[in-house]
């Protein structure tokens, strides 16, 4: 992951759309930004190549396939480049003015957590930005809509969904990692396919625990409805995350909430 320092960030990308957006910041869908100088180097690379085999007509098959696959590269007027097609999450905070410590230690957290993390059910970050008392993250795009956005499941959609939650959590658990805050609000699926695989995401009130010696954790951090009655004693470890994957398993295979009516 790479960290820019003063740099502004609209060099590189392009705002789409606005996803959300609060009184501390907001996120964003954004696409990279083709730089000139790339297209122009690229240009020439494949001018070069198509010259060479003017005067040496006994190219070979292998060249020949270079030069093909370089000129279908090569943007015009009618077709985007690859790279201009592909999306992001932009999240912006404000850090001046009154804005709220605690809210910025959370992305801070979140930052430090993902660029530890490297799972395929896992939000990935790519960048960050420090520029004129804003922080901006670059994540990876999840436009498929949250858990709730295909309620309801089939006992098959709930298998696979929880099969991939489980996955990711084993993997951060053995990294010491516990996510603290599970729920349908935070599993997100990658795009709108049927099929798509899910990304968990929020890792704001995730911490690091030890597995030897005791465990004690007394923050109180979660949601109401997702967390483990360990978490209200105040003496928890990361079997926390098993139980809100449990709610999870429950409001996926019953179209209900967990203490009240789904519609309530």
């Amino acid at each position: 992951m790479k960290e820019r320092k003063n740099r502004d960030p609209s060099r590189s990308y392009k705002v789409l759309e606005v996803l959300g957006k609060g009184s501390m910041g907001s996120v964003m869908k954004v696409e990279r930004r083709k730089t000139k100088q790339s297209v122009h180097i690229l240009k020439m690379v494949v001018s070069k190549i198509a010259s060479c085999s003017s005067v040496n007509r006994k190219v070979s098959s292998a060249s020949a396939a270079v030069l093909s696959s370089l000129r279908n590269h090569v943007p015009n007027k009618n077709q985007k480049d690859d790279n201009q097609e592909v999306c992001f999450a932009l999240k912006l905070v404000h850090l001046g003015g009154n804005f709220d410590v605690s809210f910025a230690t959370e992305l801070q957290n979140e930052i430090t957590i993902l660029k530890s993390l490297d799972h395929p059910n896992i939000v990935k970050i790519t960048e960050t930005y420090d520029y004129k008392k804003r922080l901006y993250v670059v994540m990876e795009l999840c436009s498929g809509g949250d858990l709730y956005a295909r309620d309801p499941y089939t006992e098959q959609d709930a298998v696979k969904i929880v099969k991939q939650i489980l996955s990711a959590v084993a993997y951060m658990h053995r990294l010491n990692i516990i996510h603290r805050d599970l729920k349908y609000e935070n599993v997100l699926f990658k795009n709108d396919s049927p099929d798509a695989d899910i990304k968990i995401i929020d890792f704001g009130l995730s911490t690091k625990f030890v597995t030897k010696g005791a465990v004690s954790i007394d923050e109180h951090v979660g949601t109401i409805y997702s967390m483990a009655p360990q978490v209200f004693e105040g003496d928890y470890d990361s079997k926390v995350d098993i139980w809100a994957i449990g709610v999870i398993t429950f409001m996926l295979l019953s179209g209900q909430f967990p203490f009240f009516g789904k519609n309530s």
